[in-house]
């Protein structure tokens, strides 16, 4: 329509009008550099230099969303950093003493299945297995957040017995 046409106009007139320097008589470089670092992919980057990851739909920055959840996935990859070589290590030695033997091929066998399976795909299914309201309290893992309703009723070692109890599906699936 011609109201668009005119209101694209003068869009374009305003940015020409407010970046002179780049259909001015000038330096080469000026404009070369004027050109790029005049870009969005420019200005996306000077954001992540000031740790600026824009807003989200639900919560005014993203900043605030990832420094929330920080701590949780520092722990997860502490806890995840130790355990991975703690079975690693022992496993290594082991295949190497008894090189070609059962345990090294039994071993390197099911490390290579776990290996070729996806992560979403193994989270999806203990999610899907391990969690229903059908299985007996005893079994069930939770699912959605970091502790029970009752958190703030518990003691100390209670406490953590029940973080433990939530980190485990999502630290089979990281170190799996």
């Amino acid at each position: 329509t011609p109201a668009d046409i005119d209101r694209e106009a003068l869009w374009w007139s305003q940015w020409v009008g407010s970046r002179p320097e780049r259909f001015e008589p000038g330096s080469l470089s000026r404009k070369i550099g004027s050109m790029f670092l005049d870009t969005r992919y420019a200005q996306y980057f000077n954001n992540l230099r000031r740790l600026d990851f824009g807003e989200t739909l639900q919560r005014p920055r993203v900043r605030d969303e990832i420094m929330e959840r920080l701590p949780l996935t520092l722990v997860l990859g502490a806890v995840e950093f130790f355990l991975i070589y703690a079975f690693a290590l022992p496993l290594g030695v082991m295949a190497a003493v008894k090189r070609r033997g059962f345990f090294d091929m039994t071993s390197t066998l099911v490390l290579f299945l776990l290996y070729s399976l996806p992560v979403f795909y193994v989270g999806l299914m203990m999610v899907s297995y391990l969690t229903p309201n059908e299985l007996p309290d005893w079994c069930r893992f939770p699912v959605g957040d970091w502790d029970s309703r009752n958190y703030d009723d518990l003691t100390t070692w209670g406490r953590f017995k029940d973080r433990a109890w939530h980190s485990v599906l999502p630290l089979v699936c990281l170190v799996y």
